[in-house]
Order: structure tokens, then sequence, then C-alpha cells
């Protein structure tokens, strides 16, 4: 899943838990109720949401799919480069 779906899914997630904690009482529910709606949280959760979003990207994660992709390259190139050698020979 990419960061553009991960995000909009993550935020509607969020308001969603939002507005089943301000319909579904804790004291009848337990776990699954809430103590009612908070823009609060659903500031928080986006906030969070950006700031995972943003490490990654400083960090610049090294994808492992795209990191494959560049040893393969690697050794085409090396094998190419290994067949030359060989026919100059």
């Amino acid at each position: 899943m990419s960061d553009k779906q991960a995000i909009p899914l993550l935020l509607t997630a969020g308001v969603l838990w939002e507005v089943k904690d301000g319909f579904v009482p804790y004291e009848k529910y337990g776990f699954w109720g809430g103590e009612g709606f908070s823009a609060k949280d659903v500031v928080a959760g986006a906030v969070g949401i950006g700031l995972n979003y943003l490490v990654h990207a400083i960090i610049d994660r090294d994808d492992p799919i795209k990191r494959d992709k560049r040893a393969r390259e690697r050794i085409t190139s090396l094998r190419k480069h290994q067949s030359l050698r060989v026919i100059a020979q």
C-alpha cells in the first residue's frame, strides 16, 4: 500500500473511531465504548500520521523491492561485463 493510499485510510479510520466513541458509551460496552467524540484526538492522530510520513521521508527508507531491483541490475551488468571480457580474450 502506498503512502497516498494509507494516509487517507488512517485519517478516515481515526475519525470513524471518534464518531463511534461519540455514540457508544464506555459504561455499557467497555473497551468498544468511548468517552465521547474528541476533536483533539482526531488532531493528535493526524499529527502522528504526518510526523510518521515526515520521519520516513527524512530517513529515506530503503524499500526492499527497490533494493532487490538494484541488486538484479548490478548482477546483470556484471554478467554482461564478464561475458565481454571472455569474448575479448
